[in-house]
């Protein structure tokens, strides 16, 4: 969405992806957008299935394709290893400025110490050498001063939280099937789904006509099925799949009444210092959200009226569920808020009160 923010501003942008090694597609690649076209991308024929290798490949090509481009107003990485590779670059004099922009900051993300240390070494690197920081949380910053990062950085750490993209539903906002619940992602355990699969005998007793649309794929989608058999609930459920179409994503969501992310907590969780997206396209769609209280987004929903925080409980979940679909007042009120917070979110607002912080010079980067 940045690329897109600054190409729409009119700036020449140069961007790099390198997706893990488990993508659908991949290749690292990059493409240049100017005059407010996005340009054709062009694709590297390198990767390996070995993370250390990849990592290492990525950093290098990040230096070769930046510095073979000319120089830079400013450099912006996401995660520890492209922020340090544009710190290098700083140093090289290809890039003027330096953004860090952390996604996710987990402090116990590796088993192997060694590995560990050298993720929480490189961090602070990234923030040491970054002219400013970007976290989607202000956990961030008290998680890094908790494992030993200088209380003098504070002031160049922003948050600069996950945003909305305004979607606009074709047809009414308000068409949508009153007891349809969502739950949208991979599906991996540490997103909660079998607690929502245990649920649902609860909320089909109070709400008949419930039913559950789990929009995505991923390696748990065999056993979510199996416990959907045991529990006596698949003809509640619907799998639809990995969904490609991000439009056709936010439309699927929008025709739901109410989203569904019940995170699990733990020492190695990505969610707990993040601001997941899933919230937010939620709130795309029009959806309120219930959300356990992992990450510190649910303050704010409920401050909007666009959703509640509960504990990661099957009881807690059922109830929760309950009580917004069997109140028809209640879910449209919640559906409003959720409208409201998402307007407040869009990445419009949030990019151009995060540039403000830095000095690009006379032009976008």
């Amino acid at each position: 969405m940045l690329e897109c923010y600054l190409r729409n501003k009119g700036a020449e942008v140069l961007f790099l992806g390198h997706p893990f090694h488990f993508a659908p597609e991949p290749r690292s690649h990059y493409r240049w957008s100017q005059s407010g076209k996005t340009g054709e991308n062009h694709y590297v024929n390198l990767f390996f299935r070995n993370d250390v290798i990849n990592v290492i490949k990525d950093s290098l090509l990040t230096l070769w394709c930046v510095m073979k481009s000319g120089k830079f107003d400013a450099y912006v990485g996401i995660d520890g290893v492209n922020a340090v590779m544009g710190v290098l670059l700083k140093k090289l004099g290809i890039v003027r400025r330096v953004i860090y922009y952390t996604i996710d900051f987990v402090p116990k993300r590796f088993s192997f110490a060694p590995l560990n240390a050298l993720y929480l070494w490189l961090d602070r690197v990234a923030v040491s050498g970054s002219d400013i920081v970007w976290n989607l949380s202000g956990r961030m910053t008290q998680e890094r001063e908790k494992y030993g990062l200088s209380k003098a950085y504070r002031s160049k750490q922003h948050v600069v939280p996950m945003g909305t993209e305004g979607f606009q539903k074709k047809g009414s906002r308000d068409t949508y099937r009153k007891n349809s619940i969502a739950h949208m992602g991979h599906l991996v355990p540490v997103h909660g789904v079998s607690l929502l699969i245990q649920a649902l005998p609860e909320i089909v007793k109070k709400v008949p006509s419930a039913h559950l649309e789990i929009l995505g794929g991923g390696p748990e989608e065999d056993d979510l099925k199996r416990l959907a058999s045991q529990m006596n609930v698949a003809r509640y459920i619907t799998f639809h799949g990995y969904i490609k179409s991000h439009d056709e994503l936010l439309t699927m969501l929008s025709e739901c009444a109410v989203g569904v992310a019940p995170y699990v907590d733990s020492a190695d969780s990505f969610i707990r210092n993040s601001d997941p997206g899933k919230v937010k396209a939620y709130l795309d769609a029009g959806l309120p959200v219930i959300v356990t209280k992992v990450p510190d987004v649910w303050r704010e929903l409920e401050k909007y009226k666009a959703g509640v925080g509960i504990e990661y409980d099957i009881h807690a979940l059922s109830d929760a569920v309950i009580w917004i679909l069997s109140d028809e007042k209640r879910l449209s009120t919640y559906r409003e808020g959720a409208n409201v917070m998402s307007r407040k979110y869009r990445w419009e607002n949030i990019y151009t009160k995060a540039l403000s912080f830095i000095d690009l010079g006379s032009r976008m980067p």
